[in-house]
């Protein structure tokens, strides 16, 4: 008998998604406060580390704990799911458009679906393809790729937005494994967090010397963007691969853009043309095509 994926998966992948949509509304307030993208993410990574490191060692301080032989692969973790993700996508910014990075960026599903299968022995059925392809479509006008304004290709561009897609597919694939293998989601996140802030901070100190004399307003917003977009996002997005395949859980995650646009529309008063919303429809019918999926076996 085939039985539906739990639907707690989806739910905590979706909060995933709601938490990772306020991404882009926070960095333009703290860009406006005078942070710049490296400084914004090297205080994101150090501020959710303190926190987790201060919960985690209050509260469930075994989860700190991990064998030797794990560090290594929580290391390399830590500096592709997390340092590299975070930094390719915004140098990717510097060198071609927002659309086209994200177009290139989210073809991750396509690729967590299809290593998933070879590497994870995932089913990679009829609903799934159908939902990966509206998916993929739907980015693509949520992004605006349909206006040729929009698309400027570059190889440094090109070449740093699919780095991001590839470290997001890597962070689907191992969180899966790292999870399987029975290390705690919270640990997870917290070695990722560890390692990728050592290697950002590295980084941070050699482009100069770092400032943090930024307002008030900034650091309540880094502390924001430390718990919602970084600890429970990440965190949480962890639990649901215990329950879900990894092509699922990132085929549902193509939600983030969908709504981030809603909330720049809602927060910022930007813009929501005909095609976008049409693209939010398509990717929101791939999820629901997903969930029903083995009416498609």
């Amino acid at each position: 008998m085939v039985t539906r994926p739990p639907f707690w998966g989806y739910l905590l992948v979706l909060i995933a998604t709601v938490f990772w949509s306020g991404l882009g509304v926070i960095g333009k307030e703290l860009y406006a406060l005078g942070l710049g993208p490296l400084s914004t993410i090297t205080l994101r990574v150090l501020c959710a580390l303190g926190l987790l490191l201060a919960g985690l060692g209050l509260f469930r301080r075994e989860l700190l704990r991990v064998r030797a032989r794990e560090l290594p692969v929580l290391a390399l973790y830590g500096l592709v799911a997390v340092a590299l993700n975070f930094s390719c996508y915004f140098y990717a910014l510097r060198y071609t458009t927002v659309a086209t990075a994200i177009v290139l960026v989210y073809t991750h599903p396509a690729l967590v679906a299809i290593l998933g299968r070879l590497i994870l022995r995932e089913p990679l059925d009829r609903g799934k393809v159908i939902a990966l392809g509206l998916t993929l479509v739907g980015v693509f006008f949520v992004a605006q790729g349909y206006a040729p304004a929009n698309l400027r290709l570059s190889w440094k561009g090109v070449l740093l937005a699919l780095t991001t897609a590839w470290a997001i597919t890597f962070y689907n694939l191992m969180g899966k494994r790292l999870t399987k293998r029975g290390i705690e989601s919270w640990t997870v996140t917290f070695y990722g967090f560890l390692f990728g802030g050592l290697f950002l901070v590295i980084w941070w100190s050699w482009q100069g010397p770092p400032t943090l004399s930024y307002p008030l307003a900034a650091w309540g917003l880094i502390l924001i963007l430390a718990l919602f977009p970084s600890i429970l996002a990440y965190g949480l997005y962890l639990k649901a691969l215990k329950r879900l395949e990894a092509g699922r859980a990132a085929i549902v995650a193509t939600l983030e853009p969908v709504l981030a646009s809603l909330l720049a529309f809602l927060v910022l008063g930007e813009r929501i043309e005909p095609l976008q919303a049409l693209g939010g429809l398509l990717v929101l019918g791939g999820v629901v095509i997903l969930q029903a999926g083995r009416a498609f076996r």
